[in-house]
């Protein structure tokens, strides 16, 4: 594995770009072209070759997801991989929040739930491609199943468009999961949850992970240095 001498961070805060108004319009001809199935919001799901979906596999296979409950150490561990030259990405829903504090908006876990995992999932679908665009390996803090699980947590039914989303927006098939660690968990201006609240999300990304066909990973309750050495070793 190759290592950047910086630090890179490849998420963005923009929602996915509309493709470009030519491409938008090329169809392929009869036969000759994968087929296309409607998912919803714009997004189309385009059937791969073999081929194409062997290299789809490669190219995923550098995109590492870190998942777990909140307060389970994550942003720091991402933190330090990012210090040790690993490019990161960071958690899409502190961003969403920031800003939605700061306009005063309601699509807030504590506000608006849907809103918020509607606000939240196009920007995982962002953080994949530009994380793919690198063409190198990267550790994502949180990916589209975090959207589902979250909206289990709450009781809601998961939109079809998002279960789509997290069944076709692939990373590594081992996913790293930050376990509750009631020692550390502490309040911060974005995390508002009790404790017992932390220890349910762990589980339900456990589970919802596994039931998009990931393997969880857990990571060790160890110091900062130690989980370092832990996923390095795994990449």
């Amino acid at each position: 594995m190759r290592r950047s001498d910086a630090t890179q961070d490849v998420t963005r805060s923009s929602i996915v770009p509309t493709p470009p108004r030519h491409a938008r319009h090329v169809r392929p001809r009869m036969g000759q072209g994968p087929r296309e199935k409607r998912l919803g919001h714009g997004y189309r799901k385009i059937a791969p070759t073999p081929a194409c979906a062997r290299l789809a596999d490669v190219l995923t296979d550098r995109l590492h997801v870190l998942t777990g409950g909140p307060g389970s150490g994550k942003t720091t561990l991402i933190a330090a991989l990012a210090a040790a030259g690993i490019r990161t990405s960071r958690e899409v829903g502190r961003q969403v929040i920031r800003e939605q504090v700061a306009a005063g908006g309601t699509a807030l876990p504590w506000a608006d739930e849907m809103a918020f995992a509607e606000a939240m999932w196009p920007r995982e679908v962002a953080a994949q491609q530009q994380a793919l665009a690198t063409g190198g390996t990267v550790v994502l803090d949180r990916g589209a199943p975090d959207v589902v699980g979250f909206l289990r947590l709450s009781g809601l039914p998961v939109p079809t468009h998002i279960d789509a989303a997290a069944r076709t927006i692939r990373y590594n098939p081992r996913v790293f999961l930050a376990p509750f660690w009631a020692e550390i968990y502490a309040h911060d201006a974005e995390r508002k949850q009790p404790p017992e609240i932390a220890a349910a999300t762990e589980a339900l990304m456990r589970s919802t992970y596994a039931d998009y066909g990931y393997t969880l990973v857990e990571l060790p309750r160890a110091s900062v240095a130690e989980r370092v050495r832990f996923v390095l070793d795994r990449l």
